[in-house]
């Protein structure tokens, strides 16, 4: 801990560097001043501006560290003024600078528009603004046509990544899932600015995690307003869902508050099918599932504004759910093409997930240069108690006189999540290169409670479950980390970004009853490196490498092991150890055609994996650190408009996949092609653009998955859209997977066993959605980033 101290205070000495006052007075040919002009301050080698306001009387002062810059002079987006300057260590006087101003504030047009996509030195920015969604629907909408973007079946993957985290204004999302669409889908579309896509993210985000990074940003319109936001939504499954949300924010002088309520109610209908051929016999089991959910999601976050050198905040963050899980296993057992046996199961499997969220944050602006000091204080409390009840009986098919086989379990286990963390970030642009640095410390306590019964199969029924006690397994984790990044332009065509993260990460789990006694503690440099070169307005090439680690899971680390029935059983790992991922990313844009090339190298990954006992003829699905695997691929999204009324989007991914395995029982490599194609369509049906319909469809091909081999999918849906009453009332008709051809189908070969997996997810569903806004549309909410974001990720906060 105290290199981590000695770092971070070496860094922020280092950074203070004495600066330089530069004053001057703008005035008219007629010696009127000019108030609300922009004077800006451009380092020929940097990409942060240093810049102010003009006063009534058409003064300005404003503070830089000794180097050479362009002095711009701007009013209402004409440029008035500009001059090569040298900063020394003296005070700069520029006296009265004369010019004039053609333009009169009420005679302005501003017509220049940015680029629907561009590229920032480690992320791609898309421009919502400009794109054909900016009034049509929420943020999950316009995902839907962000390149390198899918949005399926209430999941957000970024191609090549897979699922992946989303911020809003740089502040972690603690949500997956349901919950997370329902809250994307309270933020209407017209309030976004942009979209960036970070696929590598740089060294002040955490090392943990290989799924990139989605970051939201909302404009930010005027003070003193407010806005609010209802929506309601039906969704026909195979069974009828409901989803509803209010947000309200509002902005008065200095104070700023935004508070977002979400409801969901659903009902799917799932159904898992495995089949397992044994050398003697086979055993296949279809698993009808039927989950019942009741949830709310609520958040608040508070800003003030102390000076204009001072802000203060604090967020509040709810998600609680009530779910009833009930399964009904039926399991055929044959044997030289013969049935022997049938084995009925009812299990239940209620849980009642509580996750509550505080952050306490404070921005600091250390001088008029744009130096900052960020801090955050984060706290995450989660509680889960989850039961699972399951009984069943095996009946011989072919012996009338044969008795029958009885088989009941229980499995209850109290989960509690204890998290707590401190964060620091500084700013600090310096005279020919912007430097970021900052530290961190998280501490995680989690505990649980795990009481199990298994009787086996026995000759008799059994009525009551006995009194078990309960075992205790405790976790504990501590992670010390410090970074510095620093961005540097060469000339106009060229940048480059460098950044080294340093985590210490310190781990105990301890289960006596379970003999589990793991201490463990390891340190890892983690960096990355981009560079960007513009060949012209047009056309961008960038180059960036990652080196990143993948944490397991909490959930993945709990020991708890549960049967479903006799012959199948699931379990955790507690001594799974971190992967570590290397990526290397080449893209070109051009246009609004965006190119990747990519190359990951992951060591040493974990993943669930069923393991067949050939001796039992049972199957245990755990998690095991049994994959090293490669991925290269290239993927192609292009977005055009071959029709002022069509707005088209396409996407191509394609890779190549290797995978290496080490289990008890030797596996041969798994290698081979990955492709999937995509195109959104949406079609404006009147000139006014109040009248939307849309198809989209996707398919993916036959692949490889880590040891399985993967079936192809696909998926169709059809939507139309009202926006009425100068669009502020919503109106939207949507079916997904309208011919249910996105069904999960894999086989793997694993200890001479071979498994076929078949799962249909309630896919298919159609959507009537009504949301209505009112109030001041001109709405300043800033929302702060949590400090906490990835172990809170891993404890499902």
């Amino acid at each position: 801990m105290k290199l981590f101290i000695t770092i971070f205070m070496s860094l922020l000495c280092c950074s203070a560097i004495s600066q330089t006052k530069i004053s001057g007075k703008i005035i008219e040919n007629d010696s009127t001043p000019i108030a609300f002009a922009e004077v800006i301050l451009k380092p020929l080698n940097s990409e942060k501006l240093i810049g102010t306001i003009t006063e009534d009387d058409g003064s300005f002062q404003l503070n830089a560290t000794p180097g050479n810059y362009t002095l711009e002079i701007s009013y209402v987006g004409q440029q008035l003024f500009s001059k090569a300057i040298e900063v020394k260590n003296e005070p700069i006087d520029l006296g009265t600078i004369s010019v004039e101003n053609a333009q009169k504030l009420d005679e302005v047009l501003i017509t220049s528009k940015k680029k629907l996509i561009e590229r920032k030195i480690d992320r791609l920015i898309f421009n919502v603004e400009n794109s054909s969604k900016s009034s049509q629907g929420d943020v999950v909408e316009v995902l839907k046509i962000v390149p390198g973007i899918r949005v399926e079946n209430d999941a957000i993957n970024m191609i090549g990544k897979g699922n992946m985290r989303v911020m809003l204004n740089e502040q972690i999302l603690q949500l997956s899932g349901v919950d997370l669409i329902n809250f994307l889908q309270s933020i209407d579309s017209e309030t976004i600015k942009s979209i960036e896509v970070i696929s590598n993210p740089p060294a002040r985000y955490e090392a943990e995690g290989n799924s990139g990074l989605i970051n939201i940003i909302l404009k930010k319109p005027k003070s003193d307003s407010w806005n609010a936001q209802l929506k309601g939504t039906y969704i026909q499954r195979t069974k009828a869902n409901y989803r509803s949300s209010a947000n309200f924010n509002i902005n008065k002088n200095k104070f700023t508050f935004s508070g977002r309520l979400g409801f969901i109610n659903h009902q799917i209908a799932l159904q898992e099918s495995l089949k397992s051929t044994y050398p003697e016999e086979t055993s296949a089991t279809l698993t009808p599932i039927d989950i019942d959910l009741e949830g709310s999601v609520a958040s608040a976050e508070i800003s003030y504004e102390i000076d204009e050198n001072w802000q203060l905040g604090a967020q509040y963050y709810f998600n609680g759910t009530t779910v009833d899980i009930q399964t009904s296993p039926r399991t055929t057992i044959t044997q030289n093409n013969s049935v022997n046996s049938f084995i009925r199961i009812e299990g239940s499997e209620p849980q009642h997930p509580r996750v509550h969220k505080f952050n306490l944050n404070s921005n600091f602006n250390l001088d008029s240069v744009g130096k900052k000091l960020i801090l955050n204080l984060d706290y995450l409390y989660n509680t889960n108690e989850d039961k699972k009840y399951y009984q069943g009986i095996e009946s011989p098919s072919l012996d009338e006189n044969a008795e029958n086989s009885y088989f009941r379990s229980f499995n209850k286990t109290n989960n509690n999540y204890d998290i707590y963390s401190a964060k620091v970030d500084v700013e600090s642009p310096l005279q020919w290169i912007d430097l970021d640095f900052g530290a961190k410390y998280a501490y995680s306590d989690i505990s649980s409670d795990i009481e199990s019964f298994n009787t086996g199969y026995t000759s008799n029924p059994t009525d009551d479950i006995p009194d078990v006690p309960a075992i205790p397994f405790n976790y504990e984790e501590n992670i010390a980390a410090a970074y510095i990044s620093a961005n540097r332009n060469f000339g106009e065509r060229w940048s480059a970004q460098f950044g080294l993260r340093l985590e210490n990460t310190a781990i105990s789990a301890l289960s006596p009853n379970l003999d589990i006694n793991r201490e463990d503690n390891y340190t890892n440099l983690f960096s990355t490196f981009y560079i960007n070169y513009n060949l012209d307005k047009e056309t961008n090439f960038s180059l960036n490498y990652s080196r990143r680690i993948e944490r397991p899971n909490f959930r993945d680390l709990n020991p708890n092991t549960y049967y479903r029935n006799p012959l199948i059983f699931y379990s955790g790992n507690a001594y799974l150890d971190p992967s570590f991922i290397h990526n290397i990313e080449f893209s070109v844009l051009h246009h609004d055609f965006v190119t990747r090339l990519y190359f990951t190298r992951e060591n040493n990954a974990f993943g669930e994996v069923p393991i067949a006992n050939t001796s039992t003829n049972s199957t245990g699905f755990s998690y095991k650190n049994y994959i090293d695997r490669t991925l290269l691929g290239i993927s192609e999204s292009f977005t055009w408009s071959p029709i002022h009324w069509w707005t088209n989007v396409n996407n191509l991914d394609l890779n190549y996949a290797n995978s290496t395995f080490n289990l008890e029982q030797p596996q041969a490599d798994r290698s081979g092609f990955n492709s999937r194609i995509s195109t959104n369509n949406d079609f404006n049906i009147n000139s006014e653009k109040t009248i939307i319909g849309g198809i989209n469809y996707w398919y993916q091909f036959a692949g490889v998955d880590g040891i399985f081999e993967t079936k192809a999918q696909s998926s169709l849906g059809l939507s139309l859209q009202f926006l009425l009453l100068d669009k502020d009332l919503n109106i939207s008709l949507r079916g997904e997977d309208l011919f249910r051809n996105s069904i999960e189908r894999k086989t793997a070969k694993i200890n001479g066993v071979t498994q076929h997996i078949r799962n249909f997810y309630d896919t298919r569903q159609f959507w009537l959605s009504i949301s209505y806004k009112f109030g001041n549309d001109n709405l300043k909410v800033r929302s702060q980033k949590s400090g906490n974001t990835d172990t809170e990720r891993r404890a499902g906060g």
